[in-house]
Parts: C-alpha cells; sequence; structure tokens
C-alpha cells in the first residue's frame, strides 16, 4: 500500500480546490439567460435597427457577451447603450425583462411611445430615454415602479399631464423632463417624493404655481421650472431647503419677490429668478448680486 504523507494530501486538496475554482469561474461566464429574456432582447434589437448600431450584437455568442448588457444570476439587469445608432421604436418585449434595474439608451434616435406596459419592470431603478424622439404621454403603469430612482426623459416630444400618481414613486432621486411638451400643474403629491435631489421640468407648457408641497423636500439640490407658464407667488418656504444650489424659475408668470424675501434665498449658489426691482441672473457669489439689488 502507497502511503500518502500530510504534505503530499495538503498539495493534493490544495489542486483540487484550484481546480473546483477554475471550473466554476469557467461557467460562470456562460451565464444563460431563459430564452424568453433572450427572445425579449433579440426583439428590441430587430425594433431598433440593430443590423446598424454602432457597436452591434452578436447573436450567437452568450448574451452576456453582448454589447452593454449585464448578466447577473441568469438574469438581464442591464442595459446601456448610449449614443450608438438605435433608429426605430422601444419593443413592447423589453418589458419581459423582469430583473432589469438599468435601461439606459440616451442620446439615440428612438422614436414612437414609452411601452404601456412598461410597468411590468417592477426591479427598474434608472429609466433614461433622453435625447430621443419618443412621443405620446408618460403611461400610467410607469407611476407603479416602486423601485425607480432616475426617471431622465429630457430632451423628447412626451407630451401630457404629469400624474398625482408621481406621488407613489417614493424612492425617485432625480425627476428630469426638460425640453418636452408636458402640459398641466405640478400635482402636490410631488410632496410625496422625500428623497428628491432634481426636478427639472424647465421648457415645457407647464402651468400653475409652485406646490406648496415642493418645500418639504429637504433632499432637494436643484429645481429648474424656467420658460414654462407659471404664475402665482413664490413659496418662501424654499428658503427652508438647506441643501439647495440651484434654483431657476425665470421665464414664467410669477409674482416678482421683493428684494427683502430674496434675500432669505441667499444661500442659494446659482439663482435664477425675477425680483420686483432687478432679475437676478445665475451668480457664484449670490450674496452680492442680491447685496446689489438692496442698494
Amino acid at each position: 500500500m502507497i502511503k500518502v504523507s500530510s504534505t503530499q494530501h495538503y498539495y493534493v486538496m490544495k489542486n483540487l480546490i484550484l481546480i473546483l475554482a477554475l471550473f466554476i469561474t469557467y461557467f460562470a461566464g456562460y451565464s444563460q439567460v431563459s430564452d424568453i429574456e433572450k427572445n425579449a432582447l433579440i426583439a428590441f434589437n430587430k425594433s431598433t435597427d440593430g443590423e446598424n448600431w454602432t457597436i452591434k450584437w452578436d447573436l450567437n455568442k452568450p448574451v452576456n457577451e453582448w454589447y452593454g448588457v449585464r448578466v447577473i444570476d441568469n438574469h438581464v439587469t442591464q442595459i446601456i447603450l448610449t449614443n450608438n445608432n438605435l433608429h426605430g421604436t422601444i419593443s413592447s418585449e423589453i418589458t419581459q425583462l423582469g430583473h432589469l434595474k438599468t435601461l439606459n439608451l440616451h442620446r439615440n434616435s428612438i422614436i414612437g411611445v414609452i411601452p404601456a406596459n412598461i410597468g411590468n419592470l417592477k426591479e427598474l431603478k434608472e429609466l433614461i430615454l433622453s435625447f430621443n424622439s419618443i412621443k405620446g404621454e408618460i403611461p400610467a403603469s410607469l407611476y407603479s415602479i416602486k423601485s425607480l430612482e432616475n426617471l431622465s426623459l429630457f430632451m423628447n416630444e412626451i407630451s401630457g399631464s404629469i400624474s398625482p400618481k408621481i406621488g407613489q414613486l417614493t424612492n425617485l432621486k432625480q425627476l428630469v423632463l426638460f425640453n418636452n411638451f408636458f402640459s398641466g400643474r405640478i400635482p402636490k403629491e410631488i410632496g410625496n417624493l422625500t428623497q428628491l435631489e432634481v426636478i427639472q421640468i424647465s421648457s415645457n407648457k407647464i402651468s400653475g404655481n409652485i406646490p406648496t408641497e415642493i418645500c418639504q423636500l429637504q433632499q432637494l439640490q436643484i429645481v429648474s421650472l424656467f420658460d414654462n407658464q407659471m404664475e402665482g407667488t413664490i413659496p418662501l418656504g424654499i428658503a427652508s431647503l438647506v441643501n439647495l444650489k440651484e434654483l431657476n424659475l425665470k421665464e414664467n408668470k410669477f409674482t416678482p419677490i421683493y428684494p427683502l424675501e430674496l434675500k432669505k434665498l441667499g444661500f442659494i449658489k446659482q439663482l435664477y429668478i425675477d425680483s420686483k426691482e432687478n432679475s437676478i441672473n445665475i451668480s457664484n457669489n449670490t450674496q452680492d448680486v442680491i447685496a446689489a439689488a438692496l442698494k
């Protein structure tokens, strides 16, 4: 009988563990998604003219090797195809990617509408469809995506109003809708978005006043509502938003505020607003501009 020393046994076990680790790593690299998810991606590729993308998908390779696609635990969790020459529409099949967390199609040539059943993406955190030619309205189902943190639809042709159901998106941090055709009022339910850091709805057709509920959003850093049809008084409760760095309310029909009221907003680094006596523009030192207005 051949005797194996403890040292030899140690190295045999070490090699076996190493082989096992390499085996697991090798097959992890070839993670497989379900046919449903793969076919959903293929339908999306076809609907956006995949043959003419700048960086194309090789549909014969594993899905985790497709450009801009991330696969975790055999599920598609991320699609990032910014500035990749996508032309066409977003196929409804994409909403079958139930584990998708990021859909970023910024700066392409996508037309059509946001799929009506976009709300099926219950784990979605980032929906970035900016700088395309998307029309229609925000689908009602979108407001059911409670996980959503970033909704960026700027530079499109989206119309309709912002639904009061926006208040259901309680994890939202960025609401970026500028340069579209949104109309109607900003709903008071926006006050439910306590995590909101950025609200940019400039260059639309928004009317009505600024809801006072916006003054409850203590995480706000940027508020940009310029170039709309808003009116009424500017709620001075905005002065309680200590994290606010930028406030742009110009090119509306707000009642101008008096310089002494304006002084309460002196902590804001970038301020675009109409006062009773002057038009206040952006400044690196807002206090200096306000001081000049008070003279």
